[in-house]
C-alpha cells in the first residue's frame, strides 16, 4: 500500500479523492526555505505557506537551531503546575508589541482554534458574571420590597393583574430567572459573513460556512449573528435587539411600579481584518472605523482574529495595527500559525488587563500549553521578524508591492478572467470571474463552483513546480450558496525572491491564456495522463464557443426544466470539452478522470432555449447533473438522489414543471 492509499484508507478518504482528481496528491518528504521537495526529488516553490504559517519559509535555520539547542539543553517541556519562565518572557514580549498602555495577559494553547476558543470562553464569562450580578441584585431588591410590604402590612397596588403579594413576587422572580437563563443558554456573538475562526465547538459557531457547521450545531449554545462587511450598521442593531430585559419593583406611594434593566446577550464581536477563507477579502476601512466609533458608545468587546494576519503576514506583527482599529486596544487578540516559526504548534490569546478574569488561568488550561520549547521557538520567531529595525517586516511590504504590481498588470491583460486582486502584505487573493458568455460551458461551470481555481493550481504544480491553493471552503459543496468563488490563495514567505515571483506570475499568465483561448484540453490533459508539448501549451489553440449563453427573454409565459446527465462520453465531450476534437486522447482516460472529479461538482444550469408560438413563449431549461451512467449505477448511497433533488434549485430560475432526460 503506497502513501496515497494509506492516507485515503486511514486518514481522510474524501479529501484524498479530491487531491487525486486534481493531481495535487503529492507527498512531500523535505522542506527548506521557499521549497517543498517530493519523494521523487522535485523541488516545488511553495506559495501556500501553510495557510499563513511559514512567513519565514520552511525550516528557517535560526528557528531550527533554536529548537535543537533547546532540546540539547534538556529544556523542560512537561513541567505543568510551575512557573514557566520562557512563556512568561514570550507573554511580556507579545504584550509590549501591542503598544498597549495597560498591557495584556496571555493564555497559551496549541492551535489557532484553541486560541479563539479561549477568547470566546473568557468573553462569555465576563458578560455572564455581569448579568448574574445584576440578576442577583434585582432579586435582592424584589425580596427587600416583599419583606418591607409584609413586615409593615402595607396596602399597595401591584402592576398588571397581580392582586396578591406572594403571586407578584413569584411571577416577577420567575420572569427574571427566565431572562437570566435566556442569556445563559443563548449567548450571541457577532461575526462577518465569510468568516472562518476554527473548527472547535464554539469557534465553529462563528464560522460562516454552513457546510462546516450544520452537522455540529447542537454542540454549542452560541447564537451567531452574521453581518455583511459592507453593512456595519447591522452590528449596533444586533446589540440593541439581542437583549435580556429584567424588571425590578419600585414603591411609589401606595403603588408598585416596574422599572426595566436591559442587558445585551451579545458577548463579543469576532473579526479578521482580512477574511482568509472568505476569499482573502480585507474588511473595508469604513467598516473598521465604524467599529471604533461603536465601541466608544456601546463598549462592544472585540476579538481580533490574527491567526493568519499576525506575526508578519501583512507586514506588521499585528495586522490590525495597519487599520483604523489601531486607535483602540481590543479586548482580545488571537495568534497562532506564524507565531510558531513554521515548526511549533502554538497559539496565544491576548486578554486585555482591563477585563482579565483572574480565575480564568485556572478554569481554562491545556496540558501541552506553555511548554518552554514552543515558547523559545516563538520568541526566536518574533526576534527575527523585528530585529534590525523591523527589516523582515519591511521586506514583506516590498515583496508585496512587487507581487501586487505584477498581478495587477496581469489583470489588465485579462480583464474578463480576473475579477479582482486583493489582500495586504503577503496574504493575497486573485478572484477569477465566473467567466464571460463566450467561454465554454466547462469553464463557466467550473468558474462558478470554485473548481477553476483548483484546476489552475493543478496546472501550475504540474508544469511550473509552483504550489498555490484555493480557500479550503472551495473544496466543499454547499453554503454560502451553490456558487463558490474561484479564488487563488497566495501566501508566500517573506524570503521569496523577485525571480520566484516572476516565475509564478509567468506561469499564471500561461494558464490564463489557455482559459482565454477556451482550450479545456490544454488545461486538464495532465489530469488524464495525456501528453501535451510545451509549444501546445504556450501557444494554445483558440477554440470557438459552440454553446454560448442564450440571452433570457424579457417576457416568459411559462418555464419548463429538464434534469439531464451525459449518457455517453461523446455527449460529454460535445458539450463540455469541444477542444478535445483537435487533439488525440484516450477515451478511457477522460471517463476515469470525469468519474473522479464529478462527485465534487454541483449540478448546473447549462442551457436555455425558447419556443414561441402564437405569441406564447416557453423557456426550456436544462440542468446538468454531471454523472456518467456507469458511475451512477455503482453508487450505493443516497447522495445521488440528493443531488438530483437539489438540481432544480441550482438554476436560480422558477421551474413550473420538471422532467428528466438523458
Amino acid at each position: 500500500m503506497n502513501n496515497v492509499q494509506q492516507y485515503k484508507t486511514h486518514c481522510r478518504p474524501k479529501l484524498t479523492e479530491l487531491l487525486q482528481a486534481l493531481k495535487l496528491d503529492k507527498t512531500y518528504s523535505r522542506a527548506e526555505g521557499n521549497y517543498l521537495q517530493t519523494d521523487s526529488g522535485e523541488k516545488i516553490l511553495d506559495l501556500v505557506g501553510g495557510f499563513g504559517c511559514t512567513i519565514l519559509g520552511h525550516n528557517h535555520p535560526e528557528v531550527v537551531a533554536e529548537a535543537i539547542s533547546a532540546l540539547a539543553q534538556g529544556v523542560a517541556i512537561n513541567a505543568q503546575g510551575s512557573i514557566r519562565k520562557e512563556s512568561a518572557q514570550l507573554a511580556q514580549r507579545l504584550s509590549e508589541l501591542t503598544g498597549s498602555q495597560r498591557g495584556y495577559c496571555v493564555n497559551f494553547s496549541n492551535s489557532g482554534a484553541e486560541s479563539i476558543e479561549a477568547a470566546i470562553k473568557h468573553a462569555y464569562k465576563v458578560q455572564f458574571d455581569k448579568v448574574r450580578r445584576e440578576y442577583e441584585r434585582l432579586t435582592r431588591v424584589l425580596n427587600d420590597l416583599y419583606y418591607k410590604i409584609e413586615r409593615e402590612q402595607l396596602e399597595v397596588e401591584f402592576p398588571g393583574d397581580n392582586k396578591d403579594l406572594i403571586d407578584f413576587r413569584d411571577d416577577l422572580d420567575e420572569y427574571n430567572l427566565a431572562q437570566f437563563e435566556l442569556f445563559q443558554n443563548n449567548p450571541v456573538m457577532i461575526a462577518f459573513k465569510g468568516a472562518f475562526h476554527g473548527k472547535t465547538s464554539s469557534a465553529l459557531k462563528v464560522t460562516f460556512n454552513k457546510s462546516y457547521r450544520e452537522a455540529f450545531e447542537g454542540l454549542s449554545a452560541i447564537q451567531p449573528a452574521y453581518v455583511d462587511i459592507h453593512r456595519p450598521e447591522q452590528i449596533a442593531e444586533i446589540v440593541d435587539e439581542q437583549i435580556s430585559t429584567f424588571y425590578y419593583p419600585v414603591l411609589i406611594g401606595t403603588r408598585v411600579e416596574l422599572r426595566p434593566v436591559r442587558m445585551t446577550r451579545v458577548i463579543a464581536m469576532i473579526l479578521e481584518v482580512i477574511l482568509g477563507e472568505g476569499g482573502i477579502r480585507p474588511v473595508p476601512d469604513d467598516t473598521l472605523s465604524y467599529l471604533v466609533e461603536l465601541k466608544s458608545k456601546q463598549h462592544l468587546p472585540l476579538i481580533i482574529d490574527e491567526i493568519q494576519t499576525g506575526c508578519g503576514r501583512t507586514g506588521s506583527i499585528f495586522g490590525y495595527h495597519d487599520t483604523p482599529l489601531a486607535e483602540i486596544e481590543p479586548e482580545y487578540i488571537a495568534l497562532s500559525k506564524a507565531l510558531g516559526g513554521g515548526i511549533s504548534k502554538i497559539g496565544a490569546t491576548l486578554i486585555h488587563r482591563n477585563i482579565y478574569d483572574d480565575d480564568f488561568g485556572i478554569l481554562h488550561t491545556s496540558t501541552f500549553a506553555e511548554d518552554d520549547l514552543s515558547a523559545r521557538v516563538a520568541s526566536k520567531t518574533l526576534g527575527i521578524l523585528t530585529r534590525d529595525d523591523n527589516a523582515m517586516l519591511k521586506r514583506v511590504r516590498d515583496k508585496s508591492a512587487y507581487l501586487l504590481d505584477r498581478l495587477h498588470t496581469l489583470q489588465e491583460r485579462y480583464p474578463t478572467l480576473i475579477k479582482n486582486v486583493r489582500g495586504r502584505g503577503l496574504m493575497l487573493g486573485v478572484e477569477l470571474t465566473s467567466l464571460p458568455d463566450r467561454s465554454s460551458p466547462f469553464f463557466r461551470a467550473s468558474g462558478k463552483q470554485g473548481v477553476l481555481s483548483l484546476l489552475v493550481a493543478s496546472y501550475l504544480l504540474e508544469y511550473h513546480n509552483t504550489r498555490i491553493l484555493a480557500p479550503l471552503t472551495t473544496m466543499l459543496k454547499g453554503n454560502p450558496g451553490k456558487s463558490r468563488l474561484s479564488i487563488l490563495r497566495i501566501q508566500p514567505p517573506a524570503t521569496i525572491s523577485r525571480e520566484e515571483i516572476d516565475r509564478f506570475v509567468d506561469g499564471l499568465h500561461e494558464v490564463l491564456e489557455i482559459i482565454e483561448n477556451n482550450n479545456e484540453y490544454c488545461l486538464i490533459a495532465h489530469l488524464l495522463g495525456e501528453p501535451v508539448t510545451d509549444d501546445e501549451r504556450k501557444n494554445s489553440r483558440h477554440v470557438p464557443v459552440r454553446w454560448p449563453v442564450v440571452e433570457e427573454k424579457g417576457h416568459i409565459d411559462s418555464r419548463v426544466g429538464f434534469i439531464v446527465h451525459p449518457t455517453t462520453l461523446d455527449k460529454l465531450v460535445e458539450y463540455y470539452f469541444p477542444s478535445f476534437h483537435h487533439y488525440e486522447w484516450q477515451a478511457e482516460h477522460l471517463e476515469n478522470w470525469w468519474n473522479l472529479i464529478s462527485r465534487f461538482l454541483e449540478p448546473v444550469h447549462v442551457k436555455s432555449t425558447y419556443i414561441k408560438s402564437n405569441d406564447f413563449t416557453i423557456e426550456n431549461n436544462l440542468v446538468f447533473v454531471p454523472y456518467m451512467p456507469d458511475y451512477i449505477t455503482q453508487q450505493k448511497n443516497h447522495s445521488l438522489t440528493q443531488e438530483v433533488q437539489g438540481a432544480g434549485q441550482n438554476t436560480g430560475r422558477r421551474h413550473h414543471r420538471a422532467g428528466t432526460g438523458g
